[in-house]
């Protein structure tokens, strides 16, 4: 199991009585994505594997800090050294988080 989470907030204006006052509301929610490793892919090396995501699309170690950087992501996996191999990142990378399935 792998899974990108990327955090966000969104702000709703509820309507109270009077229009002209409207409560704001932030909102934390979080968009989740399974990743999968592909071993038998062409770009895979040495047998890591890649990481695609659910259009099969590579995600790669750069995209992962770049996602991780910019929303302040994370990945969960079940199992924290393949899923870096398959990044090509360190296995103590921030963001990588291990769970038990």
């Amino acid at each position: 199991m792998i899974k990108l989470v990327v955090p966000f907030i969104t702000e709703t204006q509820l309507p109270h009585g009077d229009v002209s006052t409207p409560h704001k509301v932030l909102i934390e929610n979080s968009i989740k994505a399974l990743l999968h490793i592909d071993y038998e892919h062409t770009r895979s090396s040495y047998g890591a594997g890649v990481v695609l995501n659910c259009d099969s699309e590579i995600f790669g170690g750069d995209d992962f800090r770049w996602v991780s950087d910019k929303f302040g992501a994370w990945i969960e996996t079940d199992d924290v050294d393949s899923l870096c191999n398959a990044l090509g990142i360190p296995k103590n990378e921030h963001g990588i988080i291990g769970v038990k399935d």
